[in-house]
């Protein structure tokens, strides 16, 4: 069996975005998502970059880190100081 192409891939993302109702859904979207939810959940930067292959330092963890740190730091204040 051979290797699927990007291509391929593009096409069955897009069928099935599109079957589901999800037209406005993208793999930027999706791979985002994830990053987001991994630095709320606790995973470190570094971890976020390799796990979803950007490059060490890469500006768009560290944007979406950014966002999400404030985010933390509001609700951990919130716990802490009532």
């Amino acid at each position: 069996c051979a290797p699927m192409t990007a291509n391929a891939a593009r096409l069955m993302f897009e069928r099935r975005r599109h079957a589901a109702g999800l037209d406005h859904l993208s793999p930027h979207a999706l791979r985002r998502g994830w990053a987001v939810h991994a630095v709320r959940s606790g995973v470190s930067q570094v971890s976020v970059e390799r796990l979803g292959g950007w490059a060490s330092g890469s500006p768009m963890v560290a944007r979406y880190s950014r966002t999400v740190g404030q985010e933390l730091a509001l609700d951990e204040a919130r716990r802490k100081l009532g």
